[in-house]
């Protein structure tokens, strides 16, 4: 078909999601699938769940990479938003309205890894391996996710398991993740 491979798994992925629903339909639909099967059934599910969600993930970043939309992110950012913290720091408060894994494998794949035999000035070391932004896009996305409960899977499967609501983790946990992020973010420049 002359497609790239990540297109034939995307297609693969998604008739492998569409059988597990299918076969596994009746424990969707009820609250408390452990009561179908024993516990091993529900986490072998659980983990299939996410394994296929993350695989996902990754080959929709590629899809991304594929048709431009990373080339454009990436001309955007360095017109717009140049410097990496300011830009890390926005990809965080994103990555609390979105999935922040999504948001930190779009963030890592903004930027090309410059080879250490390619580092002419002190911007470029920033995107070297192992470089500043790497670290900054990783710590942010991961941190500014926990920022609402919506941020991340954990969050949501915390607010389904307790029954609990999205106020309520605003109003008791939300401002602490932002200090822990803020003072993280001081130690990571004092020692930088």
């Amino acid at each position: 078909t002359l497609l790239p491979p990540f297109l034939g798994a995307l297609c693969v992925l998604c008739f492998l999601w569409v059988l597990n629903e299918i076969f596994n339909r009746k424990r969707i639909r009820t609250e408390q699938p452990s009561i179908v099967r024993g516990s091993d059934h529900r986490l072998l599910y659980e983990t299939l769940q996410v394994i296929m969600f993350l695989v996902g993930m990754c080959l929709a970043v590629s899809v991304l990479i594929e048709c431009g939309a990373m080339q454009g992110l990436h001309d955007w950012a360095e017109n717009l938003v140049p410097n990496i913290y300011i830009f890390s720091v926005i990809m965080g408060f994103l990555s609390a309205l979105m999935d922040n894994v999504a948001l930190v494998l779009t963030g890592i794949n903004v930027y090309d890894i410059i080879p250490a035999e390619a580092v002419s000035d002190a911007h470029s070391s920033l995107f070297a391996q192992n470089g500043a932004y790497w670290h900054l896009i990783i710590y942010c996305g991961i941190v500014g996710g926990l920022l609402l409960p919506i941020g991340n899977t954990a969050g949501y499967a915390l607010m389904r398991s307790e029954d609990m609501d999205m106020w309520w983790y605003v109003k008791h946990i939300t401002g602490k993740v932002l200090i822990g992020w803020a003072l993280g973010l001081a130690v990571y420049f004092l020692m930088a």
